[in-house]
């Protein structure tokens, strides 16, 4: 049972981990203003977009910011949030997940 435990604890906090990578790609594309006609540029910022559930994705999320580079600043911002939630959240899983 412990290493079914330590097991799921690991599973766990890195599926936390890669969603959070995704995340961050698609923050990076969206901040770099890449190409959207490009399939992969659509999709990773799609599946950015899937990761935040709405609330810190890229193109959307808590924060709105105006003005010229708004757009920009806002992905910045719902990203890092995001990403933050995700590392804690996996982290704060895996330990009550995690064999005692």
């Amino acid at each position: 049972m412990r290493l079914v435990r330590a097991l799921a604890a690991q599973v766990l906090w890195w599926a936390c981990a890669a969603a959070a990578v995704v995340l961050a790609v698609g923050v990076l594309l969206v901040a770099l203003q890449a190409d959207t006609s490009i399939d992969l540029v659509r999709w990773s910022i799609a599946a950015a977009d899937a990761v935040g559930l709405g609330v810190a994705s890229p193109t959307g999320g808590l924060f709105s910011l105006d003005g010229e580079w708004g757009r920009v600043h806002s992905a910045l911002v719902n990203g890092a949030l995001g990403c933050a939630v995700l590392l804690g959240g996996g982290a704060l899983l895996s330990r009550l997940v995690g064999p005692r």
